[in-house]
């Protein structure tokens, strides 16, 4: 995996080298577009899980949510047939884990979706920089991003933008999480399931209630049980 995340910072930053500033298609109509996907948390850097808060709910196992919105006519800034790098794409961008959300900062320097195909095989990662909801010492300088692969010839046709959500052949190599500048990954998450609805995370006031009917239902039974010791205990006398 870091073998493969730090090809991919080469490759981006060799994509933006390359950008030509071509300008949007003449009649093309702005449109913002939002993708979601719910994930698992497979793994935390050590150096990293040491400066975060105690209750950040990062770590592995923990359930984590990605969402981010772009525009959908952005310009492709590679000239390639088989490349699209549509910087400045992304308009919103946020991770979040447990208690802890990292979002878009204002400014992103890091800011581009790109997009590849050629006759084997083709991948798409937006890409960010980041913003933790609570500082981290030592890791103010982050990014984020999704990354999908392999697709197939027939299902990344061009190095057109996805106007809809991707579905990738194999699950278990659809990954997001927090990387440092040089593209060393810091959080690990496993996309397990793409969000169809209102792409929100889970409503953290649940989890009280949930555990409060849990604790009505316990007391309940145990005055049940009680009532039916008494009674008991009346009859036999």
């Amino acid at each position: 995996m870091q073998l493969l995340r730090t090809g991919r910072a080469a490759l981006a930053v060799v994509l933006t080298a390359m950008f030509t500033g071509l300008g949007p298609a003449a009649g093309a109509r702005a449109e913002i577009l939002e993708f979601g996907w719910s994930g698992t948390v497979l793994s935390v850097d050590p150096a990293f899980a040491s400066e975060l808060p105690v209750n950040s709910g990062i770590g592995p196992g923990s359930s984590a949510f990605v969402r981010f919105e772009f525009e959908s006519t952005t310009p492709d800034q590679d000239p390639s047939l088989s490349t699209g790098d549509y910087v400045g794409s992304i308009t919103s961008f946020t991770l979040q884990i447990g208690s802890f959300a990292f979002t878009q900062q204002t400014g992103a320097a890091l800011n581009s979706i790109i997009v590849f195909s050629d006759a084997v095989f083709g991948f798409y990662e937006p890409q960010t920089s980041v913003a933790p909801s609570t500082p981290i010492a030592g890791f103010a300088d982050l990014r984020s991003d999704v990354f999908f692969t392999p697709f197939t010839p027939s299902q990344i046709l061009d190095d057109s933008l996805f106007l809809a959500i991707p579905d990738p052949p194999d699950w278990s190599t659809a990954v997001s999480g927090v990387l440092d500048p040089t593209g060393s990954v810091l959080v690990e998450v496993r996309l397990d399931a793409i969000c169809v609805d209102a792409c929100q995370p889970p409503d953290p006031t649940a989890v009280p209630t949930l555990h409060g009917i849990g604790l009505v239902t316990i007391v309940g039974a145990m005055l049940v049980v009680g009532c039916l010791a008494l009674a008991r205990a009346t009859r036999d006398t």
